[in-house]
């Protein structure tokens, strides 16, 4: 028989073969170490907690504020606010918000987005023609969410940031190209 610290890591490997088959764990190298490749299992751990309470956050949302600005050089005229409600839809891989948005001129808003967990991916995709369109994917880094690429949708350009604290999560887009210059803010609240 092997010693516990042989079986740990040995379960540990395991573990972390089957969780990056099933796409939960990313099979990257940042979670092996030497030229053993022996699996780091504190890194594991939290890992798995860092997912769990980031779905946590999403699921307790309920309401959210909503800002659009023109920036310099926009011909639109984007200039709203509203406030509006979130209906949170939990599956095993995603994360839906059906959203009414009730804009400070009475007009009222319907948006679907979705946010899909795939290893250390985030994905957000956004319901348009009958069906959900990956728009943009985020990596987990050193703690944050990092934009992986922008956006294209011609003539437009799309980025966007995210940032998640414990009540709140801050979903920002910009939107560039020769007419638009716009800066769109969702603050998702928790309950």
């Amino acid at each position: 028989t092997r010693p516990p610290s042989q079986r740990t890591s040995l379960a540990a490997r395991i573990i972390a073969v089957v969780l990056a088959e099933r796409g939960v764990l990313p099979p990257h190298p940042r979670f092996w170490v030497g030229g053993t490749k022996q699996f780091v299992f504190q890194k594991l751990i939290r890992w798995i907690v860092m997912l769990t309470s980031l779905k946590k956050r999403f699921a307790d949302i309920h309401s959210l504020t909503f800002t659009s600005r023109s920036q310099t050089g926009s011909q639109m005229n984007w200039n709203m606010n509203g406030h509006g409600t979130v209906t949170v839809r939990v599956h095993d891989e995603w994360i839906d918000f059906d959203e009414t948005i009730i804009l400070e001129n009475g007009r009222v808003c319907h948006d679907k987005k979705r946010w899909r967990f795939s290893g250390s991916q985030l994905i957000f995709e956004r319901y348009r023609n009958e069906q959900y369109e990956p728009i943009f994917e985020f990596s987990y880094q050193n703690g944050q969410f990092v934009p992986n690429q922008a956006y294209w949708c011609a003539p437009d350009e799309y980025r966007a940031e995210l940032l998640c604290m414990p009540d709140v999560i801050v979903f920002t887009m910009t939107i560039h190209s020769e007419r638009k210059n716009e800066c769109l803010r969702y603050e998702y609240m928790a309950q």
